[in-house]
């Protein structure tokens, strides 16, 4: 024996819940956020709160002068210390010379403890 479907009113939307493959109506059994519903009725949505990973620990991926190899890293920063221009050393190591103003520029990795280099 089926569940009789709600007959809604004119004024009342309702929604198919993927999770509970139900008819129900929006305003009294979905949850709100603004102007928008959720996908999931409130008892589907309840149960999938559950499957949430709890202290999931994300890795910080590595950007700007330390996503370079190594090699290239070891490599401007010695040539930041022979004061070569820093044009020579964005041509030499494949990074662009805007790159290396910027990172002067916000005292990032390799210029955070450089005196001052204007070249």
């Amino acid at each position: 024996m089926t569940t009789p479907t709600p007959t809604p009113k004119r004024s009342e939307q309702v929604r198919i819940c993927p999770g509970c493959n139900k008819i129900k109506f929006l305003e009294k059994e979905y949850y709100r956020a603004g102007k928008y519903f959720q996908r999931h009725c409130k008892p589907c949505h309840n149960a999938l709160r559950k499957n949430y990973a709890i202290g999931t620990i994300y890795k910080k991926t590595p950007t700007g002068f330390f996503k370079l190899s190594q090699d290239k890293q070891e490599g401007i920063k010695k040539a930041l210390e022979e004061n070569k221009k820093l044009s020579v050393i964005a041509r030499d190591y494949g990074v662009k010379y805007r790159t290396l103003l910027k990172w002067r520029a916000d005292k990032k990795a390799p210029f955070e403890n450089a005196e001052s280099i204007n070249n």
